[in-house]
C-alpha cells in the first residue's frame, strides 16, 4: 500500500530496508492499534464510561512518568552514531534507566497515587494508580532492546514483540471484564501489554547488558537527550492538557466519553505517525547530508499522512453519530460532537507529514523544544482551558483544534527554514488526500 503512494522520483530512496521497514512497522503498529481499538470497542460495552474516565485520569500521569524515566535517551542513542563508545553507552543507558524506572515506580505509588485521588476527587483512584505503577519499571525495561532493534532496522522483531503484547493484554482485560472487574480490566490491560512487550524483546535481540556502569559515555549525548526530553514532556502535556481538564473541570464520566472520541480520532492519526517516525527518523538522521534526498523523502511522507488521514476525517465528521452508535452503542452517543472535531484536528496535524522526525534527524532539538514550549504554554493550554470552562468536552475538543492549527503552522514554517521546500510541492503532495475525501463525501452524501 505504502509503495503505492510513493512518488516514482523517492521510491529510489526509499527502497530496499527503509521501505522493508515502512512496512513491518506498518504491520505493527496498524495489527497492535487495531487489537486495541477492538479490545476497547468490546470493553466499551462491559465497562461504564465512569471507568474508563477513571484509567484515564491515571494514565495522564502515568504517561508523563513513562517519559521522565527515558530522560530522551532512547532518541539520543538512536540518533547517535556507532564508536568506541556505543558498547559501554548501551551498558550504562541500561542500569540507569532500571535504576530511574525503579525509582519512579515506588514515588508514583506512594506520592503520585493518593495526589491524584485528591486532586480529581476520586478516592478509588489510589488502589488503581498504585497496581498500575508496575508499569514504569517494566516499561523502562524495554527502551535499550527497543533501540537495538531500531538502530538495526529489525522492525520484523520489534512487530512481533508490539502483536503479541497487543493481543496477550486484551485476552487478560476481556476476562477480567466478563468477571465484573470494571476499571482493573483497564488497568490490567496496561501492565499485561507492556510485560508482554518488555519478554518479547529481550527473546527477539542478542545483546545483553555488562556489569558496569560508565557514566562518562552517556556525557556526550546529554545535551541532544536534555532537547528531546523536555520537548517530549511539552508534546506530552500539549496532547493531554484536554484530559486533564475534562477531568478536573467535568468529572470522569465526561472524561470517559471524551477519551473515546480521542480514542477513534487523533489514535488513528498518532498510529500512522507512529509508522512513520519509527522508521523515518534514523533514515532522516541518516541522510542528514543530502538535502534533496531529504526533501523527497519528506513530501513522499507528506502524501502518505494526508492520503490515510484525510478521507477518514471525514468519514467521522459526517457520520460520527453512525459510527459511534453501531460500534459502541448508544450510551456514548455524547462523544460525537468531540469526536467531528478532534477529526478536524487530526486532519490538521497530517497536512505537514511528519515534521518533528525530520528537525530531529538534524540535529535540531533546541528548535523543537522551542517550539513546543511556545505552542504548548502560550497556545494550547489556555486555549483547551477556556474552551473546557465555557463548554465542557465539546470546548477541549475546539481547543484542541486550534492548538493543532497553529502547531502546524510553527512546525512548518521552521521545516522550510531547515530544509527550503516549493509550496508549489507541497500544495500538490495533499491533493490525492483532498481527492478521496470529496470521494468519501460525496459517497455519504449520496447514501
Amino acid at each position: 500500500m505504502i509503495t503505492d503512494l510513493i512518488s516514482r522520483k523517492a521510491r529510489p530512496l526509499l527502497a530496499n530496508p527503509i521501505l522493508r521497514s515502512i512496512g513491518w512497522s506498518s504491520i505493527s503498529v496498524s495489527a497492535s492499534r487495531a487489537a486495541s481499538l477492538l479490545t476497547r470497542l468490546l470493553l466499551a460495552r462491559l465497562i461504564a464510561p465512569q471507568d474508563f474516565g477513571l484509567i484515564a485520569m491515571v494514565m495522564i500521569s502515568l504517561g508523563l512518568v513513562n517519559i521522565i524515566v527515558d530522560f530522551g535517551l532512547k532518541n539520543s542513542l538512536i540518533q547517535r552514531e556507532r564508536g568506541a563508545r556505543s558498547v559501554d553507552r548501551y551498558t550504562t543507558a541500561f542500569w540507569f534507566l532500571v535504576a530511574a524506572g525503579l525509582g519512579w515506580t515506588l514515588a508514583f505509588s506512594l506520592l503520585a497515587a493518593p495526589a491524584m485521588a485528591w486532586f480529581f476527587e476520586e478516592p478509588g483512584l489510589t488502589d488503581l494508580a498504585r497496581v498500575m505503577a508496575i508499569s514504569i519499571l517494566l516499561h523502562s525495561l524495554t527502551i535499550v532492546p527497543e533501540v537495538r532493534l531500531v538502530r538495526l532496522m529489525r522492525f520484523k522483531q520489534l512487530a512481533k514483540a508490539e502483536i503479541f503484547a497487543a493481543i496477550g493484554g486484551a485476552i487478560i482485560a476481556i476476562v477480567v471484564a466478563l468477571q465484573g472487574g470494571g476499571a482493573w480490566a483497564l488497568a490490567f490491560l496496561q501492565i499485561a501489554m507492556v510485560a508482554i512487550k518488555a519478554l518479547f524483546l529481550w527473546l527477539q535481540v542478542r545483546w545483553r547488558p555488562r556489569l558496569r556502569y560508565r557514566a562518562e559515555s552517556l556525557r556526550e549525548v546529554r545535551g541532544f537527550s536534555g532537547y528531546m526530553l523536555g520537548s517530549q514532556i511539552l508534546q506530552y502535556v500539549r496532547l493531554n492538557t484536554d484530559n486533564l481538564a475534562v477531568g478536573a473541570l467535568v468529572g470522569a464520566s465526561a472524561l470517559g466519553l471524551y477519551s473515546l472520541a480521542y480514542l477513534i480520532t487523533e489514535t488513528l492519526r498518532s498510529q500512522v505517525g507512529t509508522i512513520v517516525a519509527r522508521v523515518m527518523f534514523p533514515a532522516y538522521s541518516q541522510s542528514a547530508a543530502n538535502p534533496e534526498k531529504l526533501k523527497r523523502m519528506f513530501l513522499s511522507v507528506m502524501r502518505y499522512m494526508c492520503v490515510v488521514i484525510f478521507p477518514i476525517s471525514t468519514a467521522f465528521w459526517l457520520e460520527a453519530e453512525l459510527i459511534i452508535s453501531l460500534a459502541f452503542g448508544a450510551e456514548w452517543l455524547a462523544a460525537a460532537q468531540p469526536v467531528k472535531i478532534l477529526s478536524l484536528a487530526s486532519a490538521v496535524m497530517a497536512i505537514n507529514g511528519d515534521p518533528s522526525s525530520l528537525l530531529k534527524g538534524l540535529g535540531k532539538g533546541g528548535t523543537i523544544f522551542t517550539l513546543h514550549a511556545i505552542n504548548t504554554v502560550a497556545i494550547g493550554i489556555p486555549a483547551i482551558v477556556i474552551g473546557t470552562i465555557y463548554a465542557g468536552a465539546t470546548g477541549a475538543a475546539w481547543g484542541v483544534l486550534f492548538q493543532a492549527t497553529v502547531h502546524t503552522i510553527m512546525m512548518q514554517f521552521a521545516v522550510n527554514l531547515a530544509l527550503p521546500i516549493p509550496i508549489r510541492k507541497m500544495a500538490m503532495a495533499i491533493v490525492p488526500g483532498l481527492g478521496l475525501s470529496i470521494i468519501v463525501a460525496a459517497l455519504s452524501l449520496a447514501v
